[in-house]
């Protein structure tokens, strides 16, 4: 059994599709992108570029070894040259990518390398994590914050300077590390309210584990604020600052996400669904659920199942 929140969202969400592409570019230049659905990252392997998306319109400055994570359903841009005039990156894209799997673009000197990919997720229960995230988080490759990104990103340079053997697997593998990595970092930020960022407060962690370890226990406000050795009063407080929600509706909202991803992934019975998720009887899980995602578990099931994201053919992105 997966015992940590984190590992155990990500096997929910079932990330279905990943591409991995360079680009070097030449010259000054500036592309636009998207909007595409889930989550894009990215790195600088060499040079510097401005970065911004519809959502956060102030431009970033990005130097070698920078990482960043663009949220989905916004239009991001990048550019070399904030004064260079923006074309559309998905057309460069399309025509400029080499045999080599490398997008060439410009003429003279290469100044500016980039590489990265792109998340799609099979399952709605993904938005537990998406909301989470801002619309673009940069990581300065510097930090301390960074020092298990770098190695990754010398991995992600070498595997994408020509193609070889088991590239697709090991691209796989490097993104979600680099995933993993870059979420861990996003938890230190204390400027932010969800149980992302509240899993590295020492008080909580335990606490939101118990939670999603055991959704169908009775939970009271009380043994929760033993679990982290505060008092009722303090720990409610506390809890509601540090991820959003109260307690107990923390715990409804997981509920319906293990619900959610059981209805869209198998045939397991409403009444087996509501036991092990702590509800005594169908039909009070069916009110709850229906309160919270606004049709009936066996409406959602017929919506969701089978539902599968897919990336186009032409669809190609720079990085």
């Amino acid at each position: 059994m997966i015992t940590d929140p984190l590992s155990r969202i990500f096997s929910m969400i079932k990330v279905k599709n990943l591409l991995s592409a360079r680009l070097e570019a030449s010259g000054p230049w500036a592309m636009c992108f998207g909007p595409y659905p889930d989550l894009k990252f990215g790195g600088v392997i060499k040079g510097e570029r401005w970065m911004w998306t519809e959502n956060d319109p102030k431009p970033h400055h990005l130097n070698e070894g920078d990482f960043y994570l663009v949220r989905g359903g916004q239009r991001y841009y990048i550019a070399s040259d904030l004064n260079t005039q923006i074309v559309n990156g998905d057309t460069i894209f399309h025509h400029h990518l080499g045999v080599d799997g490398i997008v060439h673009y410009g003429e003279g000197p290469v100044t500016s390398i980039g590489a990265g990919g792109r998340f799609l997720f099979a399952d709605r229960t993904a938005n537990l994590l998406l909301d989470c995230l801002p619309p673009l988080l940069i990581i300065n490759g510097k930090s301390d914050h960074a020092s298990s990104l770098r190695p990754l990103m010398d991995l992600i340079n070498h595997e994408t300077q020509s193609r070889r053997h088991g590239t697709e697997v090991m691209a796989d593998s490097l993104a979600s590390m680099i995933l993993m990595v870059m979420l861990r970092i996003y938890q230190s930020n204390k400027n932010q309210q969800n149980w992302l960022v509240a899993l590295a407060d020492p008080k909580l962690t335990t606490v939101i584990s118990s939670i999603h370890l055991n959704p169908q226990r009775r939970w009271s406000v009380a043994e929760l604020a033993k679990l982290a050795g505060m008092s009722r009063t303090a720990f409610a407080t506390h809890f509601k600052i540090q991820v959003g929600r109260a307690p107990l509706d923390y715990l409804t909202h997981w509920r319906m996400m293990i619900a959610s991803d059981a209805l869209s992934h198998g045939s397991i019975s409403l009444e087996d669904i509501a036991e092990s998720i702590g509800y005594q009887s169908a039909s009070a899980f069916n009110a709850a659920f229906k309160r919270f995602h606004g049709v009936p578990p066996g409406q959602y099931r017929q919506r969701t199942q089978g539902f599968i994201q897919f990336i186009p053919e032409s669809s190609w992105e720079v990085v």
